[in-house]
This record gives structure tokens, sequence and C-alpha cells, in this order.
């Protein structure tokens, strides 16, 4: 988002944009003609999604407008509300009825963490990620994968493109974070 729009109106109207988009597809209506909303609609009713994740995303980036959390613990709440909700749906996508995973958490903590270079946060989180990985079924695995990275971001360093893509095959041809 703040790659896209720099000002704090912009990011408002865009927001704005994606909360009524939602709001379409709460209500089954038809949405608006644009390809990610349709995309999003259609995995929503085919999948059965909840829009509870989607809309407390929004909701986190509104705050983000106003500038980084205040604290640790509302760090990790924003984290959740974005980068695990993620986790989540994908979780729900690949297999259903595994979204509620402990390993959700702590493996979309550690990736965000790390991408924004707090790396000791980060390897914390990858440690208990791996812990909590095991018990997802290997179809699921692909959505927590993300969190591999952690370990690739250093202060002052970030992985290549190539970097990234490698660990990721990786992790998801081993199954191991």
């Amino acid at each position: 988002m703040a790659a896209v729009a720099r000002e704090p109106l912009a990011r408002e109207i865009r927001l704005t944009w994606w909360r009524e988009a939602l709001d379409e597809i709460a209500g089954g209506c038809e949405v608006r003609r644009h390809p990610v909303a349709e995309a999003l609609a259609a995995a929503v009713r085919r999948r059965g999604l909840p829009l509870g994740p989607l809309e407390g995303m929004i909701e986190a980036r509104y705050e983000a407008i106003d500038g980084p959390p205040a604290d640790e613990e509302a760090q990790l709440d924003r984290i959740d509300r974005t980068a695990g909700a993620v986790m989540r749906l994908a979780v729900a996508v690949l297999a259903p009825g595994a979204a509620d995973s402990p390993a959700i958490a702590p493996a979309a903590r550690a990736w965000a963490l790390a991408h924004a270079g707090q790396a000791a946060a980060a390897r914390s989180n990858i440690s208990e990620a791996r812990a909590a990985a095991c018990a997802l079924p290997a179809v699921a695995f692909p959505a927590v994968a993300y969190a591999t990275l952690a370990r690739a971001y250093r202060p002052g360093r970030a992985p290549s493109m190539l970097e990234k893509q490698f660990r990721l095959l990786s992790a998801v041809l081993t199954g191991r974070l």
C-alpha cells in the first residue's frame, strides 16, 4: 500500500474503495469491475471464506496511516491482522479446518518482524513457528512457508529475489521452516 500511495489521503481513498468492495462481496451484489476484486469475490464465495480477516486487514492499514504501532503488543496485533490474516486465509483455502493452526501467528510474526528489520524478535517467532508447523497438514504448509525468509533478513541486508525464491522452494519441498 505504501509503495502505491504515499500520501495519507490517497491511502485512505484506496482503503475506502476496498472496504466498499468487501461490502459488495458480503452483500452478494455484483462486484465492481476490477480483476482483484472479482477474483477475491469468487474465492470468498467458492471457498466460503470469512470476511472478518479481510476487514481486519483494512482496519490495520487505516491505523498504519497514522504511523507505527505504539508498543510491541500493538505491533504484534497489527501483524496478526495483516500477515497473519493472509496466512490464515491461505490455510483455510489449502486445508479447510486448519485455519486455527498454532503455526500461523508465529510464522506471520517471524516474517513481518524480519522484514521490518527486527531480526532478534523474528528469531524467537521462527523457532515457535518451526515447532508448531509440524502439526499443520502438509498441503497447508506453503501458506506459512514465508516464515523461512525471516532467517535471510539481517540488519543492513535484504535477500535478493532469487534467494527468496530458493528459500521458499526449499522450505516447501522439505516441509521445514
